[in-house]
């Protein structure tokens, strides 16, 4: 237990890297500052947890196996989380906007998949539900405390997820715009960023990086930058990825066999930190972007479109301790049933999107509306060219409601359409008479 949290505190926690795999598997080797410490402390947590119960007790929280304790606990919250989708949509809708927004999250086979992930990506969308409900009840109610704990909310969220910090953003020029809510908008955003400032501080200490994550450099680096390098030079991605490698030194490091734990590698010896190599990545990557521009855009937003892919239950998502729910060795009717019925449940939420955007067009949007396409919109472009369904986890709920808005206005539509000709019948059997 000293040995983890030690480890990730000191800069050399590791298991992350090791989860993420290619082409992050080079972290292992530094300063962790591409993950944020969120989630590794929730591992600590139930490591300490398995300590402080013994292996007799460990029984009654699920076993030893960590993975297990924290699925559960994963699951555990998506449960809690259809009930906050209910909630949000009976506070911007009606009782059964937050009853069919609730069963469509409770459906969807992103948010289930995400609960069997050893990943934050299930937390962070609970607690951005969180967050969004207590700025659409400030925008009713102008209750400050509301504005408090909603940056209380944001800070953790910042803490599980680099995206925190561009939703939280949003919040702040939001709350900006509103009249008188420009002092509500600094109190916002100074209460995130006392919030973020101790591991700002921890990351300028162990890395020499003055900032609070790496993953937007890195997504840049080793995601959109080698994808336009590829494209331009005609080769696969792997192969610029191992261009990139070679010409920081990993390489000749790798044959030295040294030992990493608190050294420098010898072969990078023109990075003399974490932080100078991550802004090395940085230039590397905004140097290609810029120099193919054109290219750059198609890139990113061909794999925008993957944002909206259908999403199977049992799709591995970085994590080797992902649970199967079908084996495709098993049975293949079962695994064609079950997929079927994903992308048939995503279709109607996605109709019921559809629908929302077009009843939306009609009328004037208000700062919720605004709020929560914001959100979207920066969920969409911020990963971009490793983006993957798994980055639309976090707005699911807001997907949700949207879609349940969209379906009843469908419903209110045909009524209002069937009684509009009963009314005409009415009036020509009157008038026959």
């Amino acid at each position: 237990m000293e040995g983890l949290a030690g480890e990730m505190i000191s800069g050399q926690y590791s298991a992350v890297p090791h989860m993420i795999g290619p082409p992050y598997e080079d972290l292992k080797y530094l300063p962790e500052l591409y993950q944020p410490p969120g989630y590794p402390t929730l591992l600590a947590g139930a490591k300490y947890v398995m300590w402080v119960v013994g292996p007799r007790g460990a029984s009654w929280v699920g076993g030893t196996d960590v993975s297990f304790m924290m699925l559960s606990f994963q699951m555990l919250l998506d449960l809690h989380l259809i009930g906050l989708v209910f909630v949000l949509g009976r506070t911007v809708g009606t009782y059964f906007t937050g009853l069919l927004s609730a069963a469509l999250q409770a459906v969807s086979p992103l948010a289930a998949s995400a609960s069997l992930c050893m990943l934050p990506d299930s937390i962070v969308a609970f607690l951005l539900t969180i967050g969004v409900l207590l700025l659409v009840w400030h925008f009713r109610t102008g209750s400050r405390l509301l504005v408090i704990l909603g940056g209380c909310v944001m800070s953790a969220i910042c803490y599980f997820s680099a995206l925190g910090a561009a939703f939280s953003a949003v919040m702040v020029v939001l709350l900006a715009l509103r009249k008188q809510g420009f002092s509500l908008a600094m109190a916002f955003l100074g209460i995130v960023s006392t919030c973020l400032a101790p591991w700002v501080v921890r990351n300028a200490i162990v890395a020499d990086y003055w900032g609070f994550s790496s993953a937007i450099t890195e997504n840049a680096y080793w995601y959109s930058a080698a994808a336009v390098a590829a494209t331009r030079m005609d080769v696969g991605v792997e192969e610029i990825r191992s261009e990139f490698r070679r010409a920081e030194g990993w390489d000749r490091f790798r044959q030295g066999g040294m030992s990493v734990s608190g050294q420098k590698p010898e072969g990078l010896a023109c990075f003399g930190t974490a932080g100078e190599l991550t802004e090395y990545r940085w230039r590397t990557a905004k140097n290609i972007l810029v120099d193919h521009p054109l290219t750059s855009l198609c890139i990113h937003l061909s794999r925008d479109l993957s944002f909206w892919g259908c999403a199977y239950i049992g799709d591995n998502w970085g994590s080797d301790r992902t649970p199967n729910v079908v084996d495709e060795g098993q049975d293949m009717r079962l695994l064609v049933l079950v997929r079927a019925m994903c992308v048939g449940m995503t279709a109607v939420a996605y109709f019921g999107l559809v629908l929302c955007w077009i009843l939306r067009l009609r009328s004037k949007w208000r700062s919720t509306g605004w709020l929560c396409v914001l959100l979207v919109v920066v969920a969409v472009v911020l990963p971009g060219a490793a983006n993957s369904p798994r980055f639309r986890v976090p707005v699911e709920p807001i997907l949700s409601v949207a879609a349940a808005i969209g379906w009843l206005g469908l419903i209110h539509w045909f009524r209002r359409r069937r009684a509009g000709r009963d009314g005409q019948t009415k009036a020509t059997t009157g008038e026959t008479e």
